[in-house]
């Protein structure tokens, strides 16, 4: 199974991925790729040190001009996502919502992860909208991307108790360790249905 994954950020759930099919936690499955739309992303230095093939797509390059282009900017994704013929997609902190033809081009393998059990708490700031909803659990779902926010059919949730003392970054921490779990079972899933 091949994965492709797309990410913004830090690179804790793509880090997670890359060592799951190594060690054969997710099998017979491989990272093939990862594209990245912010140059400065700590994710980059993760994938140049697992030689996981990295395409740099700066989002900030079609989308902060005078005149965005949206168009452009999905076009050049399609592009380098083909170049990997994925079975899958992962978006693991993908900052950016996916355009209308990549989300029809790709329907049914695109995966997210998101820190809440939604549908509680889509969109940004998830941890600090639970913790200002006096919420007593959290945690992650990781669901079928479509054209919705964090709103496509769930595959899996890992239910994370919210602490007296909580804090936006100690919440997201005990998500995170979640997350890496959920992503990876329902990867785990996900291969062995291929194989079967």
């Amino acid at each position: 199974m091949k994965i492709l994954c797309l990410a913004s950020g830090r690179g804790t759930n793509f880090e997670a991925i890359v060592k799951g099919c190594q060690s054969g936690e997710i099998p017979l499955a491989q990272v093939v790729g990862l594209i990245c739309n912010k140059a400065d992303a700590p994710v980059i230095q993760i994938a140049h040190r697992e030689n996981v093939p990295c395409d740099l797509l700066p989002s900030a390059d079609y989308l902060k001009k005078a005149t965005p282009d949206r168009p452009g900017y999905d076009r050049k994704l399609a592009e380098l996502a083909e170049k990997y013929s994925p079975d899958v997609i992962c978006l693991t902190g993908y900052m950016l919502l996916l355009g209308k033809p990549f989300l029809e081009k790709y329907a049914g393998k695109i995966l997210n992860i998101h820190p809440s059990l939604l549908p509680n708490f889509p969109g940004l700031h998830a941890q600090r909208q639970a913790l200002l909803a006096k919420a007593s659990k959290t945690g992650c779902t990781v669901h079928l991307v479509d054209e919705s926010l964090d709103g496509g059919p769930i595959l899996d949730k890992t239910e994370v108790p919210i602490l007296p003392g909580d804090t936006e970054a100690t919440l997201t921490e005990r998500i995170r360790t979640a997350e890496h779990a959920t992503y990876l079972r329902v990867l785990k899933k996900m291969s062995e249905k291929s194989r079967a």
